[in-house]
């Protein structure tokens, strides 16, 4: 084993619950005098179930509304209009009458749990129950289920294939998070100027804005032989406000350090987002971002409701009935409790 490890976020769990002593304790060793430097929604997910800290916050990825600037002003779309789903599905309308594009595209889970988190919920509660049938998972099923019926999405089948959907201007919109912008910078250099970011759109007017998708961690093996200067390593990769910017412009990696947001590299502007703030549009969102639970069976549950989300899309089934099923299926595969 190494003596510093990189994992994402929502699979710390399924570690931790298999093997309780997997990490290191780092609250023990002083990462606590850290705490207030990240987010609540990041560092929550980063404890053990006594709220000692086991994995230091590397990077998250904070969710906006990506848009194409020169398709939207081909419609006659405001983007700073889009304050809620619903002006988001009118906006919609707008772009395939106008161009003949669709709104968006998707192949798996990720908006669904996207406009759940939003709204302060997630495929799990906080006792690990299933929750996926939840006000929240109803709300934005629903959502799902009118761009389906308005006929603004697209089924994009795989990564690459929505990948290449963005760059042959299929779609004229990206809910995702900040990470896609290494993608695109990358992939699809002949689209520099054209693409920009507005917030999340809201389940209400007045709702939350901020949504998280991806993110990883450093933890410290329990195994190691060298803790203190794995620590050490690490405590500086996470909290040396240089290496989060290197990171971010080497590696695309936004900081889940919060202080790094106070440097020059976020609000400049950048060329290939429309000249704008495009990081800096990231970084006020963070704080919104509403803290949910990460479960050991989560990455079991994803897949179901990918599966799920390919039946709605391409089988015609009710997005309701989606839920509904997904939620059987994973309680059935897992083992788990239902809140319903």
């Amino acid at each position: 084993m190494p003596d510093v490890t990189q994992i994402e976020n929502n699979r710390i769990a399924s570690f931790t619950e298999q093997f309780p002593d997997a990490f290191t304790n780092l609250s023990e060793m002083g990462y606590d005098e850290h705490a207030d430097k990240f987010p609540e929604a990041k560092l929550e997910g980063l404890k053990d179930a006594e709220g000692n800290i086991i994995a230091m916050p590397r990077d998250l990825g904070p969710v906006g509304l990506m848009y194409r600037v020169d398709i939207f002003k081909e419609a006659g779309v405001d983007p700073t209009s889009i304050k809620t789903w619903d002006d988001y599905i009118e906006a919609g309308k707008k772009v395939v009458d106008h161009t003949g594009n669709y709104l968006l595209g998707g192949y798996d889970d990720n908006l669904l749990r996207v406009m759940m988190q939003q709204q302060g919920s997630y495929y799990f509660n906080e006792e690990g129950k299933l929750n996926i049938t939840s006000e929240a998972g109803q709300k934005a099923a629903d959502v799902l289920q009118r761009l389906k019926d308005e006929e603004l999405i697209t089924f994009t089948n795989n990564w690459d294939g929505h990948v290449a959907a963005m760059k042959n201007g299929e779609v004229a919109t990206q809910p995702g998070a900040v990470w896609w912008s290494g993608t695109m910078i990358e992939q699809m250099p002949e689209l520099s100027g054209k693409w920009d970011m507005v917030p999340l759109p809201a389940m209400e007017e007045g709702g939350t804005r901020a949504s998280n998708n991806g993110g990883s961690a450093l933890g410290v093996p329990s195994s190691s032989d060298n803790k203190a200067a794995a620590y050490a390593f690490a405590e500086f990769a996470t909290t040396d406000v240089d290496s989060q910017i290197k990171a971010l412009q080497n590696r695309g990696l936004f900081p889940a350090l919060t202080t790094a947001y106070e440097e020059p590299e976020f609000s400049e502007n950048q060329e290939y987002f429309n000249n704008e703030p495009f990081f800096q549009k990231f970084a006020e969102v963070v704080p919104e971002i509403p803290a949910v639970n990460h479960d050991g069976a989560e990455l079991e549950v994803r897949s179901i409701m990918g599966s799920e989300i390919e039946a709605f899309m391409l089988e015609d089934k009710p997005a309701a009935d989606m839920l509904e099923e997904g939620e059987n299926r994973a309680s059935q595969q897992t083992s788990k409790e239902t809140t319903n």
